[in-house]
């Protein structure tokens, strides 16, 4: 397709053609299909053993003992699609009722709290 010393630029624009469109028949999206196919697989399984860990320490997990050379966004986004995120519980600060502040009766009145 190329000859010696052309540059793939030029070979692209004399066949009239895209170099995306070239790279899109590789078939580079087979095998990126097929790992994530696999990495979904190992992340629902350590999620059955780990339901609290997250997309960064999956990642970590994957990468060290796994061997799967990935990115963390590719594993959230491969979490956040397959329903593997973990659920954020919102932690309410406990309201403790006082004592209602004492107040001024008449004008010109201190209660103490201010001496």
């Amino acid at each position: 397709m190329r000859e010696e010393g052309e540059s793939l630029k030029a070979s692209y624009e004399t066949l009239d053609t895209s170099r995306n469109g070239h790279y899109r028949q590789t078939g580079s999206g087979i095998r990126r299909s097929s790992l994530n196919e696999t990495l979904v697989e190992k992340i629902k399984e350590l999620r059955l053993a780990h339901p609290f860990w997250g997309y960064r320490r999956m990642t970590a997990w994957l990468r060290s003992r796994e061997g799967y050379g990935v990115n963390r966004k590719r594993i959230q986004k491969l979490m956040r699609e397959n329903g593997l995120t973990v659920e954020h519980k919102r932690h309410k600060a406990l309201r403790i009722t006082r004592r209602a502040k004492p107040r001024a009766t008449r004008p010109n009145h201190s209660t103490g709290a201010l001496i």
